[in-house]
């Protein structure tokens, strides 16, 4: 049946009263429709808008998931960073080469624990792989503020060692003329500057003659040595004067590997009088006193700087620096050991002009690796004293009792071994015990 033969059904009436009540029912019938269509309508939206909801709700739980686990990530690899280590795999530290060597050394590892009245300190020196031995390892305390050093532990061999000499005057390996340096590498080589011979000469601790080299610069111009360093780049520095005679005396530099190959040279400078070498130990700079002037040259040979000092501090005899960069500087003619800052400041002075106790005349000085400072002095006989870095006198080291002359030079060997060098043409070598009993 027809929608409009169901309404007529339901009117009733007249013909015109049931067109009238027809035409409402059909309204009705369209409005319900309408309705039920716009409710469908918003059952789809919701639905629709729940779908979206759950759909924005899982991207932000992957993107939060995502960041958590890429921070997790970061933070453990930082902190394996800090820590020095990888998972797989185990941290080793580099392994430290020394140039021109078959000897593979560990190079010195220094810890100290330090407050104001007390500084502990232990080094560990070099191991020599060629012949399976551990040179010496000490440990010492030492009071700064009252200037005693007592030791507190010192390992300088199970057998005691004699002195041992070597030299004399002459021209043949092994002899001398004019001793004006020494110094001793890191494999346990003595290198001593034979300056009228224009040579340096190299020895074993126990005194056995190794080698020899002259000293030329690359122009051809023969060259006294004056004074001889090793930096811990395993570098031979030797600085001294042309003597050719048909030019002004010039100041050359010159760096040796330490079989004697020349490897490069600085540019020379006019100067006269007397030159002596160091090393900086913190960064490898080259220092060379002359006369008046301190220079600082970086090892390429690049002039970093320089200080003149007043009238009356020149006249020094050698030149040491310490780890914090001072330099000290030994004067026999004013019987006292200067100490400046690497920026040329004077700080303070020590020897016999301020110390009683302290005999005769400042030729040479070397730092060891306490920090303390070891002066080889020149007074009826020979003597080396001890200081505290502070210049408090600690104890005689060798005396007039040792059979030395008067000393001209000093240097310090990895395994404690204190090497002196003479005028008269000779070397000895003390063992450790006697310079750290």
């Amino acid at each position: 049946m027809s929608t409009q033969n169901a309404s007529s059904s339901v009117c009733g009436g007249t013909s015109k009263d049931q067109s009238t009540c027809v035409e409402k029912q059909l309204a009705s019938m369209e409005q319900h429709a309408v309705r039920h269509q716009e409710e469908h309508d918003d059952d789809d939206n919701g639905c629709t808008r729940k779908r979206a909801c759950v759909a924005s709700v899982t991207v932000l739980y992957l993107a939060l998931l995502v960041w958590g686990v890429t921070f997790t990530i970061l933070y453990i690899r930082e902190v394996q960073g800090l820590n020095g280590f990888s998972i797989n795999s185990t941290h080793q530290p580099p392994e430290t080469k020394f140039a021109n060597s078959s000897l593979e050394e560990t190079s010195t590892i220094m810890t100290s624990t330090a407050n104001s009245s007390q500084r502990t300190s232990t080094i560990l020196t070099s191991t020599d792989n060629s012949s399976q031995q551990t040179s010496t390892i000490m440990t010492s305390t030492t009071n700064s503020s009252q200037g005693t050093f007592s030791p507190n532990l010192t390992f300088c061999g199970k057998v005691k060692s004699d002195k041992i000499t070597f030299g004399g005057a002459g021209r043949e390996e092994g002899k001398f003329s004019e001793i004006s340096g020494v110094a001793v590498s890191a494999n346990n080589e003595v290198f001593v500057a034979d300056r009228l011979n224009k040579r340096v000469q190299v020895f074993s601790l126990n005194g056995t003659f190794l080698r020899l080299f002259s000293t030329v610069s690359p122009g051809g111009e023969i060259i006294q040595p004056h004074d001889v360093t090793i930096n811990r780049a395993g570098h031979l520095w030797v600085v001294g004067f042309n003597i050719d005679g048909k030019s002004p005396a010039f100041l050359h530099v010159l760096r040796y590997n330490l079989e004697g190959r020349q490897v490069s040279t600085f540019n020379k400078w006019h100067s006269r009088g007397m030159a002596t070498i160091t090393t900086d130990s913190r960064n490898n700079n080259v220092i060379v006193w002359n006369q008046r002037e301190v220079l600082i040259f970086h090892p390429n040979g690049t002039r970093l700087g320089k200080f003149r000092l007043p009238l009356t501090h020149t006249l020094h005899d050698n030149i040491a620096v310490d780890d914090k960069g001072n330099f000290f500087l030994a004067s026999s003619h004013h019987r006292i050991v200067k100490v400046f800052s690497s920026k040329g400041h004077y700080l303070y002075q020590f020897g016999a002009s301020t110390n009683k106790k302290v005999k005769g005349r400042p030729k040479s000085i070397c730092i060891d690796a306490f920090g303390r400072v070891l002066v080889a002095q020149n007074a009826s006989g020979g003597r080396v004293d001890i200081f505290t870095r502070d210049g408090d006198f600690v104890r005689t080291i060798l005396n007039s009792s040792d059979a030395i002359p008067e000393p001209f030079r000093l240097a310090l060997a990895p395994g404690g071994q204190l090497v002196v060098a003479y005028k008269e043409n000779f070397v000895s070598i003390f063992p450790c015990q006697k310079v750290y009993p």
